[in-house]
């Protein structure tokens, strides 16, 4: 059995900011993900103000320009909007001031898929692809993880290590684990998301480099959006769980048609996720979470700056209980206090549904 000092599920920004700290303290670590790299993930690909500063302080540099869209790469907080039926806008809100401090207004519009293979470079970090995790049994201080190859007829395999992280989004394996049993669980709001990228034919009345929220009550109670990445407009749109969501996005495609003019050609990709809104959850015992597996949201469901804010915070804790200064889990829910207060702020705010 292949064995480490800590096993880290995912190779988001969560997993990687992790793997970093990690690294820098001089620890074993394995990350094990399930797709193979570079993935696409449902996201607007928008790195906030905060998210920016997060970037350059647990990695070391802005990402290179090769990440981002062109010509849309800068984006001020002032092009997103909400459309009101009688066809003003108003200010869609993206992002809070955390702690006092107030972050850069001028937000990037990035590809996940490379932002994140960046990301995962940087970190250092020893990953294995296409690796699905399938559980976990802890004894005697170590945890044995068990996995296999996502391929057809691929072998399982056994891990094991003194810390395991799941850093594995929202639908997170480790998180499902470890609340297996527990009956008094809150498992929050699940809000399913669809989107779709369509090629521009014309813009129709819409503003180059802008995004749109709009709250149609006749097609869902949560927002739906529209945001320009290249030549795509990506069409976004969200619902509760059982909600037809592509019904509800060719509805949305024709009333941007009827009211903006806006003409899209083929389209080019679809991506679907869900999110689980609720509280936070940072682990039990020596298997810690981050990023979406902890529940870290902020301001219209963001999830870069805390996971990485988080991820790097949960690897430098695991670092200091390994140095015998205190026990990991306890060090993390104490360094993270601020990211779960300011989780709690947003969720009272959250411009993620209408109702």
């Amino acid at each position: 059995m292949e064995h480490h000092d800590v096993i880290i599920v995912g190779s988001g920004p969560a997993g990687s900011s992790c793997a970093k700290a990690l690294r820098e303290a001089g620890v074993d670590a394995l990350m094990l993900e399930r797709e193979q790299l570079p993935r696409y993930k449902t996201c607007s690909g928008l790195l906030l103000g905060q998210g920016q500063e997060q970037v350059r302080r647990v990695f070391g540099s802005d990402p290179p320009e090769d990440v981002y869209c062109t010509p849309t790469s800068w984006i001020p907080e002032s092009n997103f909007m909400m459309w009101q039926p009688d066809g003003s806008f108003l200010k869609f809100p993206i992002e809070l001031d955390m702690d006092g401090r107030s972050f850069s207004k001028d937000f990037r519009n990035l590809w996940r898929n490379k932002f994140d293979h960046w990301l995962l470079k940087q970190s250092g970090a020893h990953c294995r692809e296409g690796v699905r995790v399938l559980g976990f049994t802890e004894a005697d201080g170590q945890i044995e993880v068990q996995a296999a190859g996502t391929e057809a007829g691929a072998p399982r395999q056994s891990f094991s290590c003194k810390y395991l992280v799941g850093a594995d989004g929202g639908t997170s394996a480790v998180r499902r684990a470890l609340k297996a049993g527990d009956t008094t669980a809150d498992d929050g709001e699940y809000v399913m998301v669809f989107q779709r990228y369509y090629k521009i034919v014309s813009r129709g009345k819409f503003e180059p480099n802008t995004g749109v929220a709009f709250h149609l009550p006749e097609l869902s109670s949560y927002w739906c959006h529209t945001l320009e990445k290249d030549d795509y407009m990506v069409l976004t749109v969200h619902g509760a769980r059982g909600t037809n969501l592509r019904d509800i996005l060719d509805r949305f495609k024709a009333f941007l048609a009827e009211k903006f003019n806006l003409a899209l050609g083929d389209a080019w990709r679809d991506e679907g996720c869900q999110i689980r809104l609720g509280s936070t959850f940072l682990g039990r015992g020596r298997v810690l979470l981050a990023g979406e597996s902890a529940g870290f949201w902020y301001m219209a469901a963001e999830g870069i700056s805390p996971a990485i804010d988080g991820g790097y915070r949960c690897g430098r804790s695991i670092a200091r209980a390994l140095r015998g200064e205190g026990d990991a889990l306890t060090l993390y829910s104490e360094d993270a206090q601020g990211i779960v207060a300011h989780v709690e702020r947003c969720l009272k705010q959250l411009q993620f549904s209408a109702k």
